[in-house]
């Protein structure tokens, strides 16, 4: 059978029907999955279910076997492929359809997807209608590359591209490295990662302590600062637009916070809310900021112009709260104290004194310009931020330095 001829010629399966509430679910599971899943290889911000792309790939690439152009042939292999999964009589065209229908549906299944049995069936529905070459997927812009991926996994030839050559790189490790190299890649990662952990940890460890109880920092919660602009305040306003800080039912935690009239600043403190009632309004809302020592909103233009005039606002941002991992895998909240203050300004002055002394032809940390505002993604120079340099926190540019 020609493919080219075949495939111009034929209704789709896609045409006929689709079993979307099936995928729908599917889909949603997908979306949570955290292990071994593409989408952990980087956090993609329009990241397409892999059950959605894996269900509509087959119903593309296979005909429909009730159209009466459908060659016998491909109806033949479907029919002994698909009698592994039901008793049903697939002698008739529509049934036939609707069986091919049902296992796409079960194929969406993130469990089913790797087994040996479901796979090498969907490769074969695929090869029963492409039997002398394979079909080329195209996807010119593939973002982290779902439907790439789920090319291959179907043996069809995958091409992809993008704009982003973040997506470039994930698309390459997808589709190139991970077949050509499979478990030898993820033994050199694991390896390699480690080398760089051991590395980083000897050099960088001192900047980022542990606790007494050997719990390990995880992440540092700072805020931009303002001064508020209503009359006669000017208290130092945290730009804080997210409160809670864990959502697990056993284990919600989040921030609250009072304004100290006599010191002119914000007061924060951690505590477990019983209701979403108990949780503050944030103080920065649509990048107006409402300040809880007066009451004042400074509008957004003005909040703006604040951070503008500091670069951005990274070199002097409040650190409020640490994030922790302790030693029984749990997560520990507790806010800033001043040894942890004291630490990031060390690790400030070393990175300034790293880079004065700094002799080679690139920079430790990176200063070329930031792509033009108006370029696609880029909005952070309407805050004042012009290179890359300045995305970072002091302490975040020495890791890199």
């Amino acid at each position: 059978m020609e493919a080219r001829l075949f495939m111009d010629k034929i209704r789709r399966l896609i045409e006929t029907d689709m079993p979307i509430g099936v995928i729908s679910e599917h889909s949603r599971r997908d979306q949570n999955v955290r292990k071994g899943h593409l989408h952990t290889l980087h956090a993609w911000w329009a990241a397409k279910p892999l059950a959605a792309c894996r269900a509509a790939l087959m119903a593309t690439l296979l005909p429909d076997p009730a159209d009466e152009r459908c060659p016998e042939e491909f109806r033949r292999e479907a029919r002994e492929v698909l009698n592994q999964f039901t008793r049903h009589d697939l002698s008739d065209p529509v049934s036939l359809q609707q069986e091919l229908l049902k296992f796409i549906g079960h194929f969406a299944d993130w469990d089913n997807a790797h087994k040996p049995l479901f796979v090498e069936t969907a490769r074969r529905l695929v090869r029963a209608v492409y039997p002398e070459d394979q079909p080329l997927v195209v996807d010119p812009f593939a973002g982290i590359g779902s439907i790439p991926f789920e090319a291959l996994r179907l043996r069809a030839a995958a091409f992809s591209g993008d704009l982003n050559p973040v997506a470039v790189l994930l698309n390459k490790v997808a589709l190139e490295y991970l077949p050509t190299y499979g478990l030898r890649l993820a033994e050199a990662v694991r390896k390699w990662g480690q080398w760089v952990r051991e590395r980083a940890a000897e050099e960088l460890g001192e900047f980022y302590p542990k606790e007494p109880d050997g719990s390990v920092p995880l992440a540092y919660l700072w805020a931009r600062t303002i001064r508020c602009e209503g009359p006669g305040c000017g208290a130092e306003v945290p730009l804080v637009g997210l409160l809670r800080l864990s959502r697990k039912e056993k284990h919600k935690v989040a921030l609250r916070y009072r304004g100290d009239e006599a010191r002119k600043q914000v007061v924060f403190e951690i505590f477990e809310p019983k209701s979403e009632s108990e949780v503050q309004p944030p103080i920065v809302k649509r990048f107006a900021a409402t300040c809880p020592v007066c009451g004042y909103t400074t509008p957004y233009k003005a909040v703006r112009e604040q951070i503008r005039a500091k670069r951005g606002g990274t070199r002097d941002a409040r650190m409020v709260a640490v994030i922790t991992l302790k030693p029984d895998g749990s997560r520990g909240f507790r806010l800033a104290t001043e040894e942890d203050v004291a630490v990031a300004e060390w690790a400030a002055e070393e990175s300034e004194r790293r880079q004065a002394q700094h002799k080679g032809s690139l920079p430790l940390v990176p200063d070329e310009p930031l792509p033009l505002a108006g370029t696609l993604g880029f909005r952070v120079n309407l805050w004042g931020m012009e290179t890359w340099g300045d995305l970072f926190t002091p302490r975040q540019a020495l890791a890199l330095s």
